[in-house]
């Protein structure tokens, strides 16, 4: 006798297998903003450290070569004229706009030459991308000992006007930062032992960070936490 065995019928509905890909569809839709922003603060935190490694290197190499250095900033709204005390842009050896530029100032005339050892950091144009000034705050780095006024991207004091901010700061040959005046053909005023403290403050329209330099040269990043509602140590 022949006996009948009832069908497999535990496979899946068609039903069931759209349901499953919708259910996918809005958990993959829930975690990409959450992963783009994870990823912003990430690349935003690799930009701010290495604004702080430019300044650490600037001083590690004033101290290595006995040549002074300089870090330019390009910050809006800070000194007048270009991106040195005589104008000079900014550049790679491209030619191509730079945020922040190092310098060996080997003639020591606090301006920016072709022949000096340079390196650059650029932040990026695209939305999300970091540039200098603050999104949730207002305030300095408490450590942040400059006398000037934090208004846009950078509170390192100008020696004629210690309340006023300068974009560049220099690192003598004992690693010591200091202040400068600048001029179209010299470093004009330099700033005492002390002039150098200040800080660089930094956003990405939704994070703010800001590497602070001490007044003997040293570099400590900090991170606006908006639950603290302050800055961190």
């Amino acid at each position: 006798m022949v006996r009948k065995h009832p069908a497999n019928n535990e496979g899946f509905t068609l039903i069931e297998i759209m349901v499953v890909i919708a259910i996918t569809g809005v958990i993959i839709g829930m975690s990409v903003p959450r992963m783009s922003a994870w990823r912003a603060r990430l690349d935003a935190r690799a930009t701010a450290r290495a604004m702080g490694d430019i300044l650490h290197e600037a001083r590690t190499q004033a101290i290595r070569t006995g040549d002074q250095h300089i870090v330019y900033l390009r910050v809006p709204g800070v000194g007048t004229g270009g991106d040195d005390p005589n104008g000079t842009p900014l550049w790679n050896i491209q030619g191509d706009d730079v945020d922040v530029l190092m310098s060996r100032d080997s003639n020591g005339d606090c301006l920016i030459d072709n022949a000096e050892t340079q390196t650059v950091l650029t932040f990026g144009d695209d939305p999300g991308d970091m540039v200098f000034g603050l999104t949730n705050t207002t305030n300095k780095v408490p450590s942040d000992m400059s006398t000037a006024t934090l208004t846009t991207g950078a509170t390192f004091a100008d020696p004629n006007n210690t309340a006023t901010a300068t974009r560049w700061i220099l690192f003598r040959p004992d690693g010591i930062p200091v202040g400068f005046t600048g001029d179209s053909t010299s470093c004009a005023r330099v700033g005492t032992t002390g002039s150098g403290a200040g800080g660089i403050y930094m956003t990405n329209g939704t994070d703010d960070f800001a590497p602070v330099l001490t007044a003997l040269g040293g570099v400590r990043l900090h991170f606006f936490d908006m639950n603290a509602n302050g800055w961190t140590n």
